[in-house]
């Protein structure tokens, strides 16, 4: 074998092995959800992992798209912006209907005091959306999701 090929399958090798440990340690399965028949797809937070790393990290999130956080029972959950980079809506949800809505949260401006955001009765499910969302789509309580 020729130092060519040689050089070539350790080249290969390595290659293999980067893209092996390059991918997220995160993976999100994705669902269709409708509210006021206005199509969103949203990744699905369903583990304690998923939830805790949501959407922190990221620049941007695309139109139309967001994160549903789903909780094993009913509760007041908090929610806080820590290594966000750009404002969110959440939308509070209890047994598909939407219960109270959070708009226009600001990323944390330090990571010192971050404020922590909370429902105003128990929930299920938390859907976090782009700010403005709730706004344009005419989102109001009571509103059901469908899947």
């Amino acid at each position: 074998m020729s130092i060519r090929h040689i050089l070539f399958s350790i080249f290969f090798i390595f290659f293999l092995v980067l893209i092996y440990f390059s991918k997220p340690s995160f993976q999100y399965k994705t669902q269709t959800v409708y509210i006021k028949n206005q199509k969103l797809i949203v990744e699905i937070a369903d583990t304690d992992n998923l939830r805790e790393k949501g959407l922190s990290k990221r620049f941007s999130l695309d139109k139309n798209k967001g994160m549903l956080f789903i909780f094993p029972k009913a509760g007041l959950y908090r929610f806080w912006m820590k290594e966000m980079n750009f404002p969110l809506d959440f939308i509070w949800i209890s047994n598909d209907r939407i219960v109270d809505l959070t708009e226009n949260v600001p990323i944390a401006s330090n990571n010192i005091t971050i404020p922590t955001f909370e429902p105003q009765s128990t929930v299920d499910k938390v859907l976090e959306v782009n700010a403005g969302t709730i706004k344009s789509l005419n989102i109001s309580l009571g509103d059901k999701i469908k899947y």
